[in-house]
């Protein structure tokens, strides 16, 4: 029985740890890798045994914050259980490649764990490594990964053992209780370095299935300052595109979900769209709110970051600023593209990927990656899986180049919807150079139908002669009836 907690970035089927063994330090004895997709664990003490300890589904393509792993492998019954989070993503049968070590016997275990080294793509703390030699319960497993419970390992004991961490993850030697630095995952949270009034900015929270942020009370506002402040002082160009610049102040600033209507705070208070519910919390830059607050208008909080400082300021609904999306999980939205054909090399599952730069970037779960050029206005979709070989175009005769896809979709889209992209070439699916084809990117899951814009809708809704697709209508197209004649009759095939 294996977990550990970590703090971290994964790409895609890259080795996350190799633990080593002190008879002889040139073979490592156990491998783990995480490879999204699938989510496939993987065990290997040299070239003795090797292969995936389960074929099961796990969306999260990058680990982006905290994560608490535990997975039980039981080879007498040829069992795995696999607990990320404190969510079971696997309990089943051991795929077929580890059949031969179904026999009733344990893997061959090493007299002494010596080092520890980190995968290349991994950064950040490694808090704790705890190998059991017995099998845990599933109620220890969910305690474990929810940080409600440390239990020493009494084959691998990270409090006890003497080995070396090597890499770019940091053996932490934080003294105190488990508590104190485990941290439970808390919903993800999004920057958006792209200007949308507040309705657009509602509406892009809404398809990635969450809310635009809202501030209620000051325990809020410094979870959201703490969130963004360090974003800012690291990345110059994060502030620029997010600064707001008047007469009136100047710094970086986020719309929020929180409004008011025209009249006095006691008639027209200040409400959370999403719930309801009134909000008293005020944290005013000197000079807010003036007059224009109850005499005019919607007005919308806006949150700005001024002189070492958090403070509110309002602005109308037609005011255009960065923004943050909170989801109701932990887990950030895949954005699933639909058009390509079966064998393109392009993938077909992105997450967002990051936030801390002025750079909308969609990471791939294989291959690709999707970047946004503000200069040229364009958004590029590149593939690593095949490199083109160019010949003119100023570039030397047989230099390679990533294949890549463009779109001229607006920034503001996030590609979500329909989009057309320019491909420059999908060999496996077509002989065509510098073509064009219409794809779908949705957050949407398989059993909603995707509005042209990227808004999800029930299928139950699809063609029931309401249109529910408010922009485009795409939910009611395309339904023909099917008119049966009197005589018909269902119990016999026409």
């Amino acid at each position: 029985m294996f977990y550990s907690a970590l703090d971290y970035w994964s790409a895609n089927q890259k080795t996350l740890l190799r633990i080593y063994q002190a008879e002889n330090e040139d073979h490592f004895w156990m491998r783990v890798n995480h490879a999204p997709p699938r989510g496939t664990m993987i065990m290997n003490r040299a070239n003795l045994w090797s292969g995936g300890l389960g074929d099961f589904r796990y969306e999260d393509n990058a680990f982006l914050r905290w994560s608490s792993i535990c997975h039980s492998v039981d080879f007498g019954k040829c069992w795995v259980k696999y607990y990320v989070d404190g969510r079971k993503v696997a309990d089943q049968k051991l795929v077929p490649t580890w059949a031969d070590l179904c026999a009733g016997r344990d893997p061959p275990w090493p007299k002494k764990v010596t080092k520890i080294v980190a995968g290349q793509n991994m950064v950040g703390r490694l808090t704790n490594i705890n190998v059991h030699s017995r099998l845990l319960s599933d109620q220890e497993m969910l305690e474990v990964t929810t940080c409600n419970k440390y239990l020493p390992g009494d084959y691998i004991n990270w409090d006890d053992q003497k080995f070396t961490v090597v890499g770019n993850v940091t053996k932490d030697t934080e003294d105190g209780e488990y508590s104190s630095y485990c941290k439970p995952v808390k919903p993800w949270t999004r920057l958006f370095t792209m200007k949308l009034s507040v309705h657009p900015a509602m509406n892009m929270c809404q398809k990635m299935n969450a809310t635009l942020a809202v501030i209620a009370d000051s325990e809020r506002e410094k979870e959201f300052s703490d969130y963004l402040v360090p974003i800012f002082e690291t990345n110059p160009n994060v502030l620029k595109i997010c600064n707001i610049d008047s007469f009136e102040t100047d710094g970086p600033a986020m719309i929020l979900a929180q409004h008011k209507t025209l009249g006095t705070l006691e008639e027209a208070p200040v409400k959370d769209p999403y719930t309801g519910e009134v909000i008293t919390y005020e944290n005013w830059l000197a000079g807010y709110p003036n007059r224009n607050f109850q005499d005019k208008g919607e007005y919308w909080h806006t949150w700005i970051w001024r002189a070492g400082a958090s403070r509110m300021m309002h602005r109308s609904d037609t005011y255009s600023l960065c923004f943050v999306c909170q989801g109701g999980g932990s887990t950030v939205p895949v954005l699933r593209v639909r058009g390509l054909c079966q064998k393109s090399q392009f993938d077909r599952k992105f997450v967002i990927a990051s936030n801390t730069r002025e750079v909308l970037f969609l990471q791939g779960d294989r291959h690709s990656n999707i970047t946004y050029d503000r200069a040229e206005k364009v958004w590029v979709m590149t593939s690593m899986r095949r490199m083109i070989e160019y010949e003119t175009g100023g570039r030397e005769p047989g230099a390679t180049q990533p294949v890549r896809a463009i779109s001229k979709a607006k920034i503001e889209t996030l590609l979500l919807g329909k989009q057309e992209f320019t491909f420059e070439s999908d060999e496996k699916c077509t002989d065509e150079k510098d073509f064009t084809s219409k794809i779908l990117m949705t957050t949407c899951p398989e059993e909603d139908f995707t509005c042209g814009d990227g808004l999800c809708v029930s299928m139950a809704k699809r063609c029931d002669k309401i249109i529910d697709c408010i922009n485009d209508s795409a939910d009611e197209e395309d339904c023909n009836m099917v008119q049966f004649d009197q005589t018909y009759k269902k119990e016999f095939a026409p």
